[in-house]
This record gives structure tokens, C-alpha cells and sequence, in this order.
């Protein structure tokens, strides 16, 4: 796999256009606000990035350990939601509101989810045309979620922002940079059984799993289950496992 400089310009050109798009929504909502209203500065599952900008709001305040905050009996602080406190501790620090450093958040997330796919697809296809035809369906692709949408049905692809990059980037900061780490991990994985694994592929192997683990575990699944398929089908072909796979399943679940 090469992917000249020429090819990235075009992906960054093209990436830039998406996360512009994934923005839209929000300028438009701070536009169209009428006088006495304020706006959220949230657009798409809003419920979920109400709580994301109170995590930021409790990094703010200084705050390691996450309370709980919608609820009368808030309970014992915890080590969870460190992203997203620690987001708060960048925003005192630089002086801007949550909202601003969420929507930073989510568009940087969005540029690492765009590059790394475009890594991923060039893996799989020579010719420039197809890479940048599969680029375009994996980036922006999901289903006829808005047809039934329209009729008053919402569907997967419209819900389960977690597993399309466009509404991953739509929906908040740790979605797009879980399906990142998840296409780190795969790659890492899926190199030939024998061949030993380059540093960066270590790097990608190990930041990818941490990420997945403290932000969307049942990404390790989806990887861990394929990866673990592929082993069983290669042991039925040739009745050994590669040890190289074996390893690197280890190492994942040991992360885990």
C-alpha cells in the first residue's frame, strides 16, 4: 500500500468538505436562535452531548473524578469519562466555553476517523478511482434510514451513530476516534500470519486497544471476533494456528 502525496491533498480536500458538513447543523442552529433563547450548540443526539458538556463543565471546575449529574442522589466520584474531563481542564485552561472545545473535540476526532479510513481502504484497492469511490461510500454511506425516516420510522442508520463515520462525527468527540482505534487494531491484525509486526503497527495495535477499552469496548468484540474467525478458518485450511495472530489476539486481550 502507497498512497502518494497527491492522493492525501485529495483526501483532505475531500474530508475537509465532510467535517464541514457535520458542522453545519450546529452554525445554523446558533444562527437561527431567536432573541431570549439560547442554544445548546447541539444538534444530532443531543440527550447523549448534554451530559458530555456537563463531564466537560466538571473538568472545568477541576474536577478528576466524574459525579454523576442528572439525578437527586449523585453517589461517590469515579475514574470514568477522563476524555471528556479532561477536555474540561484543556477548555479552563484556553479560556472557552465547553461547547467550544466539545465541537474542537469532535471535528478533530473526525479528521484522525477520515484519515485512517482512507489508510484502510487504500489497503484493499490498487486503483485510485476505487480507492477514493470507497472512501466516499465508507465516509458518508449508511442506508435508506432517511426514506423511512421520512415516513416516521427511524432505523439503525439513523440511530447507531457508532458504526457510521459521518454520524459518528455528527454525534460527539470519543465516537469517531473509537472507530479509528478500531481500523488501528484491525490492521494491525490482519497483517500476513509470519510477518512480524512493524513499530508502528505495535503503536497502532496497543494505542487502539486502550482507546477501544476506555471508550467503546464492544469494538475489541467486533475485532476480537473477526480476527478470531479468521484464525479458526485458517486452522480448519491448514490444520495450524499462526502463532504471530495468536500473539497479537494475547496482547489485545491483555490491554483489554
Amino acid at each position: 500500500m502507497r498512497i502518494s502525496l497527491a492522493e492525501w491533498r485529495w483526501a483532505v480536500a475531500v474530508s475537509s468538505l465532510i467535517l464541514l458538513a457535520a458542522m453545519a447543523p450546529n452554525l445554523w442552529g446558533y444562527l437561527a436562535a431567536p432573541p431570549g433563547y439560547h442554544y445548546t450548540g447541539l444538534a444530532y443526539a443531543w440527550e447523549d452531548g448534554a451530559s458530555y458538556i456537563a463531564k466537560i463543565r466538571q473538568g472545568m471546575q477541576g474536577a478528576w473524578l466524574y459525579t454523576l449529574a442528572y439525578t437527586a442522589e449523585p453517589g461517590p466520584p469515579l475514574f470514568i469519562y477522563w476524555n471528556y474531563l479532561s477536555l474540561g481542564h484543556l477548555a479552563a485552561w484556553l479560556g472557552v466555553e465547553p461547547e467550544i472545545i466539545f465541537h474542537a473535540a469532535r471535528l478533530s476526532g473526525g479528521a484522525v476517523l477520515l484519515a485512517s479510513l482512507y489508510a484502510w481502504v487504500s489497503r484493499f484497492f490498487e486503483r485510485l478511482a476505487d480507492r477514493r469511490l470507497a472512501f466516499w461510500l465508507a465516509a458518508t454511506g449508511g442506508g435508506f434510514g432517511w426514506l423511512t425516516l421520512t415516513l416516521g420510522h427511524p432505523t439503525a442508520d439513523v440511530l447507531q451513530a457508532e458504526i457510521f463515520p459521518f454520524l459518528s462525527v455528527l454525534a460527539n468527540a470519543h465516537f469517531p476516534l473509537a472507530s479509528a482505534a478500531l481500523l488501528w487494531v484491525m490492521d494491525a491484525l490482519i497483517t500476513p500470519a509470519g510477518a512480524p509486526l512493524t513499530g508502528r503497527q505495535a503503536a497502532q495495535l496497543t494505542l487502539g486497544t486502550l482507546l477501544l477499552a476506555s471508550t467503546q469496548a464492544y469494538g475489541l468484540v467486533v475485532a476480537g471476533g473477526v480476527a478470531g474467525l479468521w484464525a479458526v478458518l485458517r486452522w480448519r485450511k491448514e490444520r495450524r494456528l499462526p502463532a504471530s495472530l495468536v500473539i497479537r489476539l494475547g496482547w489485545v486481550a491483555a490491554l483489554a
